[in-house]
């Protein structure tokens, strides 16, 4: 009698590794995936406001504007001519993703953001250029 139950906890005990052994490993690539979505999403609303800031600035809406923004890690701009390219670059590898967009006049990035962090971001338009700076916030 005292042997088959303890049959039966050792085979319940084995099981329950065996599912903890799989799952582990999963749960820790489903958050690392989550973790990597919600850097991406991060990434994408930062291209997204600088290229609307400066669409607005190159369509005459607006002519200057100042904000805070969030720069996150692996994100680097250019600026070639006309063309505004904003690119991330997966800390874990991956594909690079390039938001980019062509502008009516010419761009130049005075001060690129130097890594992740706070910037105060200033667009405005000088003698028919669309200026870009950040300056890195020191109070956070």
């Amino acid at each position: 009698m005292v042997s088959r139950s303890l049959e039966k906890m050792t085979l319940i005990a084995v099981s329950l590794m065996a599912a903890v052994s799989v799952s582990v490993p999963i749960l820790m690539y489903s958050i690392e995936f989550l973790s990597a979505a919600s850097a991406i999403e991060r990434a994408e609303l930062f291209a997204e406001t600088l290229h609307n800031v400066t669409g607005r600035i190159d369509n005459g809406t607006g002519d200057s504007f100042l904000m805070q923004v969030y720069v996150p890690s692996g994100t680097t701009i250019e600026a070639e001519e006309f063309v505004l390219t904003v690119q991330y670059i997966p800390p874990y590898g991956g594909e690079v993703i390039v938001w980019s967009r062509t502008y009516s006049h010419a761009l130049n990035v005075d001060s690129p953001p130097q890594g992740e962090g706070l910037y105060q971001l200033h667009v405005h338009m000088n003698n028919g250029t669309i200026e870009i700076s950040f300056l890195q916030n020191t109070s956070s």
